[in-house]
């Protein structure tokens, strides 16, 4: 896999090649609007450019939640721009913490439109899932 952003003590984004997705290991949710905003542009410019059409969102490690400003912020915005750039589908990886899992529960909330949203709690789940996605899509 290869690194492809990080914020220290919260996130590390990497490309699998071989598995064809995009995985964000959150390790923490203490992030600020503004440097989510950057963060996803910066990893959908790269996805897009790579033919990369799946996220995984690895959320097993963390205790904390997702600030409102922000829930509204991917609900509102980031979700139609996620949809007009072709992405296909987000699998979360689930986290241990109960509060979390709410946490990533209520972002998960609402109308996608074309994208195809999954809860898992392996990472082996989401080789299986990404692997029958594109199986399906030939």
């Amino acid at each position: 896999m290869k690194r492809i952003y990080s914020v220290p003590d919260t996130l590390d984004v990497f490309h699998d090649d071989q598995e064809k997705y995009i995985i964000l290991k959150w390790t923490s949710f203490d992030i600020s609007l503004e440097e989510i905003k950057k963060m996803h542009a910066e990893i959908l410019t790269y996805a897009v450019s790579q033919r990369c059409y799946i996220f995984v969102a690895d959320t097993s490690k963390t205790i904390s939640a997702l600030s409102e400003s922000i829930l509204k912020w991917w609900n509102d915005e980031w979700i139609n721009t996620l949809v007009k750039n072709g992405i296909e589908m987000i699998i979360t990886i689930l986290p241990m913490n109960a509060k979390t899992q709410l946490s990533t529960l209520q972002w998960q909330k609402g109308n996608y439109g074309t994208i195809r949203m999954e809860n898992v709690l392996l990472l082996e789940q989401v080789n299986y899932l990404v692997r029958e996605h594109y199986r399906n899509k030939t």
